[in-house]
Order: C-alpha cells, then structure tokens, then sequence
C-alpha cells in the first residue's frame, strides 16, 4: 500500500490519533492558559444585575459574584489571583509582572479580551481571557482568538453547581467577542491539557482540532555543513521588521486558507517589544525585498531546553530562501549551546514535510490542539487540516 503523501518520514505517530475523553468535575485552580469558551451552555442559575445588563454581559449570582467583561483598573487583581493560584499549581511559576500584562493586553493590537467573575470585594474568583489576532480566512478578512491565561480561583461555586463560574466566564466571552459580527472572532482555538482537555470536551463544546506534534532536531547528530542554496540568498538579522515583511505576507498568505496576519504590526508586538523574551528576527532577501522569515528564540519546551523555531514565513517557490534561513537557525541554535532544535507546524503544510527532509524527527506533544468554529462552512476539523501555524500562534514561547 503506498504510504498517505502527508504521512512522515522517521519516528512518529498516524495521523488521524483520538483522545480518551473523561469527566472531571471542576474546581479550584489555574487551566494551564489553554482553554477555550463553550458553544452552547444554558444560562440557568444567572439573574441579571441590573435591568439590560445581560446586553453588557454582567451578570450577578446571589447577588454578590459579578460576571463581567474587563475593566481598566482590573489588571492588579486579575494579576493577584493569577499569581495565586498558578504557583499552587506549579512549583516553577514565575510571578507575572504589570509589564507583562500590559504587553499581553493593553499593548495587544486588537485590545483585551477579558470576561471575569468578581466578588463584592472586587477579588477575581475566575477568569476567561483571549488573543485577538487577524487573519486571513480563504482570502477574507476576519479575526481569530487564542484562548490563554483561565482561572478557576473558587472552589465552591455559587449558584453554578454544575457549571461553576468558570464556565459561566466562558459563556459570557463567547457572546461578548465570538461570531460574525464587526469586531468578533470567527474562530477560537487553544492547547487544553489534562483536566482541562476533559472537562472542556464534558462541559464547554471543546472539539479536537489536531494532535499535538513536535518536529526534533538533534543537533548532535545533524551535519555540521548546512543545506546547500543559492549565493545569492542573504539572511539579514534585524531588530525589528518593517514595511518589507508585509509584501512577504501578502504574497505568502495565499498559499494558506486560513492564517494569522503576519505583518510587521503584529509580528514585532509578538517578538520584539516582548518584555519577558528575547528573540532572534532574521529576514531572507536584499534589503527592501524579503524573501522569507524565521523568528528563534531558546528555552523550555516539552520538557526540553533548546532552540526554538518560533515562527516561519516562506513561499513555497523559494527554495533556497528556506534552506537559507533553516541554515541560519541552526547556526543560532549551535551558538546558543542548545542540543535540539524544536519546531511546530500543522501535519498538512508545506514545512511539515519540508522539516523532516532537513532531518528533523518527528515525536508526540503533552498537548492537544482544540478549538471551535463560528463559520458553519468550516467546522473544527477543516481548521485542523487548514490553519497555518507555528509556536508563534501558541503562548507557548
């Protein structure tokens, strides 16, 4: 029988994998940052605040516990209970800082996207946040959403027996920002694992979009002579991108029925004006005339510390540009004293395969990718098969 063309080369798993789904009731503590809003969860148990407050998504349980988008002012709380809870759950967490937070929201391009639930006292019980990002959907434009950063700091949960306030976050999230209308995310995808992948899929409407899988190199093991291209191809480190990387992403992003905007806006918010992060930015091409684009970064990932390609631009008929900037990343990755070099790309892309033939090896991730659809043409599964991503899409790196 002759092999599937998107199957790979070496080590790895089938595609097609399915997960065993399990219930687990929830409770106090922190998501992992992966978790996404319900499709449909009846809205029984919630009362208005006030007359007309349900437009404005606020709503009150008990009178006491308000479920509400976010306020400027809100961020020192959040800040407080997210710190909190999430060093309970992790015996490496790091504090996150003001800065970070406003880099992440304030900063975001496209704003905060924030639903929590607060008590009396303005202490945050739960949270329910977003990316925004835009992106290009078979050639329109439309807006897609990361879900990151969900807490459930309550473990009793008042007048939400079943669903508790965390779902209830999500519930208002999704009518706030999702669907079609000006302003609003036509999908929503994160990297639920654990508890979080299995209540998701018993009570929130979570859809399997795609396992997780990441591509290896060994750098020991890889030949020191890099992949042979042409001379006349040059890799350029910048400290910021410009205006060139926009015409790259206008030529590349027809390739690719549904991809995040990757123009220099974004890309320079994501990577160069990180304040916890530090990236490496390179561009293939003369001056003015980009050709291709890698990001890398070094640091933890699936419990191993290495490089790290953290995004990737390049037209399919740029041979040599690929290979030019796949040279330069392992030249950084060698520098760093790093032993591996990780990527990350959907099984059906060009660079899945492309990866592979310039050695990497193929290995399962501790995580899933999840997600749901507002576009009734293009359920979950066809994202998983469609949406062009790298790590740069996750807050993974």
């Amino acid at each position: 029988m002759r092999p599937h063309p998107r199957e790979w080369i070496g080590a790895g798993v089938p595609p097609g994998l399915q997960s065993r789904l399990g219930f687990v009731n929830s409770g106090a503590g922190g998501f992992d940052s992966h978790a996404l809003p319900p499709q449909l969860c009846p809205r029984r148990d919630l009362s208005p605040l006030r007359p007309g407050s349900r437009n404005d998504h606020a709503l009150a349980l008990r009178d006491t516990i308000t479920i509400r988008k976010y306020q400027p002012g809100d961020e020192q709380a959040i800040l407080a209970t997210f710190n909190r809870v999430f060093a309970c759950d992790d015996a490496n967490f790091e504090a996150r800082t003001l800065e970070h937070w406003r880099w992440l929201y304030a900063d975001n391009p496209l704003g905060a996207r924030i639903v929590v639930a607060v008590d009396c006292e303005n202490e945050v019980l739960a949270q329910y946040a977003g990316l925004a990002v835009r992106a290009k959907l078979e050639g329109r434009d439309t807006l897609f959403c990361q879900a990151v950063d969900s807490i459930n700091a309550r473990s009793e949960r008042t007048g939400l027996a079943r669903r508790g306030l965390f779902a209830a976050c999500c519930e208002s999230f999704r009518d706030a920002f999702g669907g079609d209308g000006e302003g609003k995310y036509a999908f929503a995808y994160g990297l639920p694992v654990g508890a979080p992948w299995r209540i998701g899929t018993k009570q929130l409407g979570y859809q399997l979009m795609r396992e997780g899988l990441v591509l290896d190199l060994d750098l020991g093991r890889a030949p020191e002579a890099s992949e042979d291209f042409a001379a006349d191809v040059t890799v350029r480190e910048v400290e910021r991108f410009d205006a060139e990387v926009d015409e790259l992403f206008a030529r590349v992003s027809t390739e690719h029925a549904a991809i995040v905007v990757r123009d220099a806006s974004y890309l320079n918010w994501r990577f160069a004006d990180s304040p916890t992060r530090r990236y490496s930015l390179a561009v293939a091409g003369s001056k003015g005339s980009a050709r291709g684009l890698a990001v890398y970064g070094f640091g933890r990932f699936e419990g191993v510390v290495g490089g790290l390609v953290c995004d990737w631009l390049t037209p399919s008929d740029d041979v040599d540009a690929a290979r030019a900037l796949r040279a330069w990343l392992l030249a950084k990755a060698r520098a760093s004293q790093a032993s591996r070099l990780l990527a990350v790309f959907g099984p059906e892309s060009r660079e899945w395969l492309d990866f592979q033939h310039a050695g990497f090896r193929v290995r399962r991730a501790s995580h899933l990718w999840a997600g749901f659809s507002h576009v009734r043409s293009q359920p979950v599964r066809w994202f998983g098969r469609h949406f062009y991503t790298t790590l740069g899409d996750t807050d993974l790196v």
